[in-house]
């Protein structure tokens, strides 16, 4: 039940400071590890417990390690930090199957690993920009696991898509689930290296782009507004939190770790120019407050 669920994200948060330093590590892999495989009976609480735990834990260590007022987003993640997510990354990659929404229908369980991998990407500096997703990935062997996490992100993503064109009514408990997963996969595409789809009149159309679009075309309400917010970015606007009372994700990070805003520069000239156009069109016909004012 609902009172459940928040007295198990309040229970994940005490349990921060009960852990030294020195255990970190041992108690995150213990976590991950008791999270079921494929074939396993499933526990649906306790594996949302778990997770919650994981996400609290990720995030107070990569709190503890902000960068101070006199540096970038760029700046290369924290030893301990690193060390942290990477391990993170590793003990939960036989566990990335609990993201697909085929193979895993608890929206809570899904949303609280997609969060910590959030987390774990946000210590790794992965998120920031294109140049710091590159060098994440380009650390040999450690790199390996979040590779498969990006697949797995991926997949749960297109996974995702496909369930929402063959059948465009989500499950309430989904919606919101299903946008944050969306949205991160957005931001990946935008910050990988873009791929070319067309090209006409020097006009080119990126894989990005063209996904940006299919979200904002969405059926599901939360999907239109976590695309809105991502092209308010891309077209270099600024956020504006304009809300109908409809939350676009259950559950949120703290404020202190929404994620990085993205930069206007990954999309060209005319590439803003045709997001905005269609943002405008949507504008016309949106039945959502929150979704015609943005």
């Amino acid at each position: 039940s609902l009172p459940a669920m928040r007295v198990r994200v309040v229970a994940a948060r005490a349990l921060v400071p009960l852990f030294s330093p020195a255990r970190l590590l041992e108690h995150v892999q213990q976590l991950a590890a008791s999270l079921p495989a494929q074939a396993a009976r499933r526990r649906h609480n306790r594996e949302h417990g778990t997770v919650l735990q994981l996400r609290a834990l990720l995030a107070s260590a990569t709190e503890r390690h902000r960068p101070g007022a006199g540096h970038t987003q760029r700046d290369e993640p924290a030893p301990e930090v690193e060390a942290l997510c990477r391990l993170a990354l590793a003990a939960l990659e036989p566990k990335l199957w609990l993201l697909s929404p085929r193979r895993n229908p608890c929206a809570p369980v899904r949303g609280g690993l997609l969060q910590v991998l959030v987390c774990a990407l946000r210590g790794l500096c992965a998120l920031h920009d294109r140049a710091a997703l590159v060098r994440a990935r380009e650390a040999g062997a450690q790199g390996a696991a979040l590779e498969a996490a990006l697949l797995a992100i991926c997949s749960a993503a297109h996974e995702a898509l496909e369930g929402g064109r063959a059948s465009p009514r989500v499950r309430l408990g989904d919606a919101g689930v299903r946008a944050e997963l969306l949205g991160l996969h957005l931001r990946l595409h935008v910050l990988s290296r873009p791929e070319v789809l067309a090209s006409a009149e020097q006009s080119v159309v990126y894989e990005h782009e063209e996904l940006l679009h299919r979200l904002l075309e969405d059926a599901a309400y939360e999907t239109r507004l976590t695309a809105l917010h991502a092209a308010r970015q891309l077209v270099g606007q600024p956020l504006a939190d304009v809300d109908d009372g409809v939350p676009p994700v259950p559950q949120p990070l703290p404020a202190s770790f929404s994620l990085p805003p993205l930069s206007s520069c990954e999309l060209t000239a005319a590439a803003q120019v045709r997001v905005a156009e269609r943002c405008i069109a949507m504008a016309v016909a949106e039945p959502q407050r929150s979704c015609a004012l943005h």
